[in-house]
């Protein structure tokens, strides 16, 4: 179970935002990987705020994906924002 830890850092953005970018960043690591359109589509949540969010969440993609499911390198494929 994962708990937002905000001493990491103040977030700024509304949880469905953080959500949807973090199902993108989940996406991007997975063989199924999907078009941000769809989870645009699928969240509700514009394709520009998921964008500015992964931007936001992107320097913290290390300690928001945990070890078990990534690892360094593959977190280091991540198109950077």
């Amino acid at each position: 179970m994962f708990v937002w830890n905000k001493s990491i850092t103040p977030c700024r953005r509304s949880t469905i935002s953080v959500a949807a970018a973090v199902i993108y960043i989940i996406s991007q690591l997975s063989d199924e990987r999907k078009l941000l359109k769809d989870i645009s589509l699928a969240t509700g949540v514009a394709e520009g705020t998921i964008r500015n969010s992964y931007k936001y969440l992107y320097p913290y993609v290390s300690r928001l994906i945990p070890s078990w499911y990534a690892k360094e390198e593959d977190l280091k494929n991540l198109s950077s924002p």
